[in-house]
C-alpha cells in the first residue's frame, strides 16, 4: 500500500468560495488535496479509515510480511496525513493496535489436539491435564489466570459436547476416548 505523497505536502490558502455548499475550512483545502468533505464532523471516516490501514500495516511489519521499509514508509506518510491534513490532535499510537489476533489453534484444531492426546494415553485425564498436554503438544504453555481459565474450559466444553469423548466416572471430570466393543 502506497500513500500519495501528495496528501503529504505544505497546504497554501485556497480563496473561499461564497457559493460553496460546505464552509471554507483551512485545515482541509479541497482544491489541491482532492479530498471530498464528508458529512460527519472531525473527518472521522476517514481518519477511522487511516487507523484501519495503519493497523494492518503494524501487523504486516510485526509478522514481516513484504518489505519492512516500505511498511515503515506507509505508517509514517499515514500520520502525517492524520497530523498535517486531516488535524487529528489524540495520540496515534495509544489508538492504534495490531489489527488481528493470532489464535493459537486453527478452526477444528483444537478438537483434533485434544482427541490425539486422549488417544495416545491409556488412563483418562482430567480437564486441566488434558489442557496442559494439548498446549504442550503445540509447543505452548497454559497461560495462568483468566486465559488459563477460559482455555481449560474451552477444551472442557468439547470434551462435553464430542460424542467419543465420555467421563471416566470416578467423581472427578476425567475423559476418556469411548472403546469400541
Amino acid at each position: 500500500m502506497r500513500i500519495c505523497a501528495v496528501l503529504c505536502s505544505k497546504s497554501t490558502k485556497i480563496p473561499h468560495d461564497q457559493n460553496a455548499a460546505f464552509p471554507y475550512n483551512p485545515h482541509m483545502p479541497r482544491a489541491k488535496h482532492n479530498i471530498s468533505r464528508q458529512r460527519t464532523r472531525g473527518y472521522a471516516i476517514t481518519i477511522n479509515g487511516l487507523f484501519t490501514a495503519r493497523s494492518k500495516c503494524l501487523r504486516s511489519l510485526r509478522l514481516e510480511d513484504g518489505d519492512i521499509e516500505t511498511i515503515r514508509s506507509d505508517i509514517a506518510a499515514i500520520d502525517r496525513v492524520l497530523l498535517n491534513v486531516l488535524g487529528y490532535s489524540g495520540d496515534i499510537e495509544a489508538v492504534s493496535r495490531d489489527f488481528k489476533r493470532n489464535p493459537s489453534f486453527g478452526r477444528g484444531e483444537l478438537l483434533r489436539a485434544v482427541l490425539d492426546v486422549l488417544r495416545k494415553v491409556q488412563a483418562p485425564m482430567l480437564t486441566r491435564e488434558l489442557t496442559v498436554a494439548v498446549f504442550e503438544a503445540k509447543g505452548l504453555t497454559l497461560p495462568p489466570g483468566e486465559t488459563g481459565r477460559s482455555r481449560i474450559n474451552r477444551v472442557r466444553k468439547i470434551c462435553q459436547q464430542v460424542p467419543g469423548i465420555c467421563e471416566a466416572g470416578n467423581g472427578s471430570q476425567a475423559w476418556k476416548i469411548k472403546r469400541r466393543p
